[in-house]
């Protein structure tokens, strides 16, 4: 593993608005995430190397966008109940 991705840090929680980037990174970073969990011996490992495990990780990036921009829209000053629904 080299670079920016030995300094890998172990959080329990991600802050919902950024959950989209975390998983974009971790895309990124998937094979040395892959070898990290393997020399852990995390049986999550194998995950990274299924193309089938990695499409269907690849769709949650504009998933969480979605919903953040859906989230953000429902937030604000003078937003009344009636343009709420209509977001909705």
């Amino acid at each position: 593993m080299e670079g920016n991705a030995m300094r890998l840090l172990h959080h329990g929680e991600v802050r919902w608005l950024s959950g989209g980037k975390v998983v974009k990174r971790m895309l990124q970073l998937r094979q040395e995430l892959r070898v990290f969990l393997a020399q852990q011996r995390d049986p999550m490992s194998t995950k990274f190397q299924h193309n089938f495990c990695l499409v269907k990780l690849s769709y949650l990036p504009t998933i969480f966008q979605n919903m953040n921009r859906f989230i953000v829209s429902l937030q604000g000053k003078g937003c009344d109940v009636f343009q709420l629904a209509s977001e909705v």
